[in-house]
């Protein structure tokens, strides 16, 4: 008696529905787990897609910034260009002004001296 005693007070024996269970709840949990990890590889894969989309839109925008600041550039020069004309087309009025005044000036001493 004392022998079958030690022997079962030495390994006791795991419950086969016990053990099943156990093993349903792990593969329950990893099923749980790939789920996840597919869904993170999905929001990963999403997040390169966005990163990439951005990245092209960062060189699109930076040309179009080349762009814009080119037309600028000829718009100044445009609008230099317009200004040296209008100072030019300013002198010339002055300078007829001028010549208007002297003329009516010698023109006025003339009548005067008759």
């Amino acid at each position: 008696d004392e022998q079958e005693d030690e022997v079962a007070d030495e390994a006791p024996v795991p419950d086969d529905e016990e053990s099943n269970a156990e093993i349903e709840a792990l593969k329950q949990k990893l099923a749980e787990l790939q789920t996840k990890q597919a869904a993170m590889e999905v929001d990963m894969e999403r997040k390169i897609e966005n990163l990439k989309n951005l990245k092209t839109l960062g060189r699109n925008l930076k040309n179009k910034n080349i762009a814009l600041e080119a037309e600028v550039a000829n718009l100044l020069i445009r609008e230099s260009k317009k200004q040296e004309e209008v100072n030019a087309l300013k002198n010339e009025l002055e300078a007829a002004n001028k010549k208007l005044e002297e003329t009516v000036a010698a023109s006025v001493e003339y009548l005067v001296q008759l």
